[in-house]
């Protein structure tokens, strides 16, 4: 059964979904590996640019 919502409250802000301690953990840890994998893109992408920068600077 869906929760109820409050017509005073847009609906995004009512959300009332349970979620269990274990759940609530891994949310945490893939959140986690998301921004590190985003970090991690990023340095290799800056990586990136200063490899050509040397390339175009050697040429």
């Amino acid at each position: 059964m869906p929760a109820p919502r409050s017509p005073l409250l847009p609906p995004q802000v009512v959300d009332f979904r349970l979620i269990t301690p274990r759940e609530a953990a891994l949310e945490d840890r893939i959140s986690a590996i998301e921004a590190r994998l985003k970090r991690e893109d990023a340095e290799r992408a800056s990586w990136e640019r200063l490899k050509m920068i040397g390339l175009v600077l050697a040429a």
